[in-house]
């Protein structure tokens, strides 16, 4: 049996961004999901918890910084570590409580490294899982 690394929710209102960070992941072994906004992702989350988000900033709708702001005060998702890509930000990591912060245009190296950092070495995805509903 081999080991699964953990779920990866990219959140980018570029498709070609998407498309690019879903590619190098996937290469890498991750399980990838996308969306195209926050508000997409937050969808998404209720539904599965990945080990890390890795989101853009500037989008229309619900941005990255909002993003991160629900995921904070939601306690099933204030631990799930985040990583921001963005062409325009470029202030310390700990402003945003994120893992990193990496600008744009993507270095492919860097975001490899970073997510490595994130969610350490893959073998242990407990932080993925699915969100329990009640049944009706």
């Amino acid at each position: 049996m081999t080991d699964r690394l953990p779920l990866v929710l990219v959140v980018d209102d570029s498709s070609e961004m998407r498309s690019l960070i879903q590619d190098v992941l996937t290469e890498a072994g991750y399980e990838v999901v996308t969306a195209s906004s926050g508000g997409s992702a937050l969808s998404l989350l209720a539904k599965r918890v990945p080990g890390l988000v890795i989101t853009d900033l500037f989008m229309p709708g619900m941005d990255g910084f909002t993003l991160r702001a629900e995921m904070l005060r939601r306690a099933e998702l204030a631990r799930v570590p985040v990583i921001i890509l963005s062409g325009f930000w470029q202030r310390p990591s700990e402003t945003l409580d994120v893992v990193d912060v990496i600008a744009k245009p993507l270095d492919v190296d860097r975001l490899l490294s970073a997510v490595e950092r994130a969610i350490g070495s893959g073998k242990d995805a407990s932080t993925d899982h699915l969100v329990a509903t009640s049944a009706s």
